[in-house]
Order: structure tokens, then sequence, then C-alpha cells
């Protein structure tokens, strides 16, 4: 290959070039740096991972934090694989999701996992302290922090000689054989590769905090009911606290911050436990759902999901909102360079799969790099990275197509779309092979 015999000819490498260069330190591009510097193929080959946060010791407070991710049984074994999960300090198991709309007799109840596990739900600081652990003693990765990227340079990208190089804050460049962009929604690595991306705000914020709950029995369920303004999600942490996440439109978000503990407490239980009056449009959808449920054999489930925890109190301080918004990039990669988690794809917390869809995004690179090595291809071959384009947006996008789909019909205005919504989650519940899939695939996560 071209670039090996360069380097069989060059005496010596400049400090400045890697062979993997990954922009952005957080989950996903930290466990990606993880997972690349295990590979016995890349041994011999240097890896960066640039941060431009300082250094970070990850304590763990006796309190919470606000910002959690519930890890889907497939993310969970990822990062088991990497060695990391023996690290993460405390998390808690959902046994059970329960998902309803307007109307109490519309629902969808999964709770028949394999090993009876839907999420694990972690602090994001858990899981950072959990990585950075185990990237301490990987040999071949070098970590800069407190770095920021002031330039992306891949002109040329298409030239055999050419490769893509960045410029620090320090002024230093660095030259690789893969970029990887890992740096978040707004992507500098991204907007560098001059391709275009889909993208547009919901208008709506995702209101979040900790939670005292009266709960009878263990707190094992994760709650999430659709309302007209945006889906609120309570997520279980301990026996007696869950986490809230509450997309609602921006202005409602601002004033959830600023009225007072017990009011916001009212709000959060109003929410969750307001009865809709069923309309005609409804009533007729839901009797023509039960007739065809019952033409086609498939069982009659119970008439509710049952009753949502009552939220007590509010954990001081855990308050707290961020911005919510779609974005899809339409290629994930070129030549050299590649991208993943939400620098390529960012959808709505409504079932949180953003951090999910990362940890598939650094496995099924993983593999492919692994396996274009074995067969005697340079790092960052397009024949690999083509691949990995074409497995993850067929993994992704049907994926960001359905959440989608799901924001859509119930934030309409029109009682029809939504009582389209409430039929679906009735055909979903009594369908055992759809909740099996939505055990495979863990739709219902959270990323903050």
């Amino acid at each position: 290959m071209f670039f090996n015999i360069i380097k069989r000819f060059s005496s010596s490498r400049p400090p400045s070039f890697s062979d993997i260069l990954i922009c952005g330190g957080g989950i996903v591009g930290t466990t990606m740096a993880c997972a690349l510097a295990k590979m016995p193929s890349l041994a011999d080959k240097s890896i960066v991972l640039i941060e431009g946060s300082p250094q970070q010791n990850f304590v763990q407070n006796k309190n919470y934090s606000n910002r959690v991710s519930a890890i889907s049984p497939f993310s969970k074994n990822v990062i088991e694989r990497l060695g990391i999960w023996k690290y993460v300090q405390r998390y808690q198991e959902v046994h059970n999701l329960k998902i309803w709309g307007l109307y109490p007799d519309s629902f969808l109840e999964i709770d028949n996992s394999e090993d009876g596990v839907v999420a694990y739900v972690v602090e994001n600081n858990d899981i950072m302290q959990a990585v950075s652990n185990e990237i301490r003693s990987a040999p071949n990765l070098r970590v800069l922090y407190k770095k920021k990227i002031t330039n992306v340079n891949i002109k040329n990208i298409n030239s055999p000689t050419s490769l893509p190089e960045i410029t620090l804050d320090d002024g230093s460049e660095h030259q690789c054989m893969l970029l990887i962009g890992a740096d978040g929604v707004n992507s500098e690595v991204r907007k560098a590769m001059n391709i275009n991306y889909l993208s547009w705000d919901y208008n709506q914020m995702g209101v979040v905090a900790t939670l005292n709950v009266s709960e009878c029995g263990p707190n094992n369920t994760a709650w999430q009911r659709f309302l007209p303004d945006g889906p609120i999600a309570l997520l279980p942490l301990n026996s007696n606290l869950s986490s809230l996440v509450w997309s609602t439109p921006k202005t409602k978000a601002h004033n959830l911050l600023k009225i007072s503990n017990e009011n916001f407490v009212d709000a959060i239980n109003t929410s969750l436990n307001t009865q809709y009056k069923t309309g005609d449009v409804v009533k007729i959808a839901n009797k023509t759902m039960n007739t065809i449920l019952n033409t086609i054999g498939l069982p009659k489930t119970k008439k509710t999901c049952g009753q949502p925890p009552n939220i007590i109190d509010i954990v001081d301080g855990s308050r707290a909102a961020f911005p919510l918004g779609f974005g899809h990039s339409v290629n994930y990669v070129i030549p050299h360079v590649i991208l993943i988690g939400d620098a390529a794809h960012r959808i709505h917390p409504l079932a949180g799969q953003g951090v999910n869809l990362g940890f598939q995004d650094i496995d099924c690179l993983e593999k492919i790099l692994s396996d274009g090595i074995k067969n005697g291809r340079d790092i960052g071959d397009v024949e690999d990275l083509t691949k990995y384009e074409s497995f993850c947006q067929q993994n992704n996008v049907p994926v960001m197509t359905f959440i989608e789909l799901i924001h859509r019909i119930y934030t309409s205005e029109r009682e029809l779309i939504q009582a389209l919504g409430d039929v679906c989650l009735q055909f979903a519940n009594a369908y055992d092979p759809f909740k099996t899939q939505m055990n495979t695939k863990a739709l219902f996560s959270r990323i903050n």
C-alpha cells in the first residue's frame, strides 16, 4: 500500500503526525479512543484524542447528577467488553418501560427482555470517570486536554498524498491517516467536510431534574408520557429518586426553571396524571383497533399501564434545561475522515437514542477497521469507511425516522393524528414481536 511504502522508507515520523486523531473527548469520543487503543491490530499505531476541556477528576457526589443516560443492554455489552463497566460505581436497572399518551387505555409496556433488564440508568460523569480510568493504561493513546481546534484542513483530500490536518489554539498542527469527528452537534470536523447536513430546531428545551418519588416496591420502572407540547419521562435512580426529562416549548421551559420547588412538583404530577377527555374521533379509533385486535386474534391487554410514582420533592439545585433539535449528516465519511455520535446524528430525546446510537457507531467502526487491517488495507481506506457509513445509516435512519414520526404525531394539534398515535401504541402493546424488537434495540434511553 502507498502509505505503508512511505513509512517503510521514512527514518522518522514527525511529532505532529498520528495514525488516528479523534476530535472530541465526550462519552462517545473517549470510548472510541479506548476501543481503538485496545485493538491488537493497532497496537503499534499512534492514537491522539483532542479535548477542549481541562482534564477532570470525576468524583462521585452523594447527590445524583441531573445528567444521566439510560444505557441499552447492547451498549452495556460494548462498555463491558472494553473493560469500562467495572469502574461504573452506581447504576439502576430498568426492568419495565411504560409509555402512554393522552388517554390511559392506550399504552405500551415492555418488561420481558432476555435478562429482565431494559436499560441501565447511569450518571454521565460516572461513565466518563469509568472510561477515563480505563484509557490511562493505553500505551499508544495520548490525550491532549485544553486544546481547541481553530482550523480543519481537508482540502484536496482525494489526492493520494493529501492527509487531514488540524490546527489547535496553541498554534500546533497535527496530521493523521484517519480523522474521527466526535466533536458533537456543532462539529468543526463535519463543517470542514463540506457535506450536506439536515437540521432543524424543535423550539423546545429538555428540562431535567432529580426528584424524590413515592414508590411502592422497587423503583425500577421507567415512565414516559406523550403530551401535546412534548413528552415527559422519569428514569429510576434508586429506591426513592428518579431523573426527569421534560421536553416542552422554550417559553414554558424557562418558566419551569423559575417557579418554586412546590409549584414545579405540582406541574410534574399534573402532567403525569391529568385525564384528558376522549373525543369522538379517539373513541372511534380505539373501538376500531379493538375490533382489529380481536379479529386477528391478538390478546387483550389490561386497561391501563398503572400509576406513575407520585413526586414528593425536587433535589435542590438539580433543575436545568438544554435545547432540543434534529440533525443528520447526509454522509458520515469522506476519504480519511469519519463522523461518529452527535457529530453525525442528533435526535429528539423522547427516546434518547443519542448515546446508544453513538455506541453502535463505535462497535461498527472498531470491527470494520480491524477487518480492513487484517486484509492489508490502510487505516482509513475508502472501502472500509464506505462500509461503516452504509451499515450505520441503515441502522440509524430507521430509528431516527421512527422517533421523528412519534414526535410529530403527538405534538400535532389535530385530534385524528393524535388518535393515530394512540392506536399504534395499542397495537404495539398487543403484538409481542414488536415488543421483542423494542427490547433488542432498547429504544428507550436518554442522553443529556
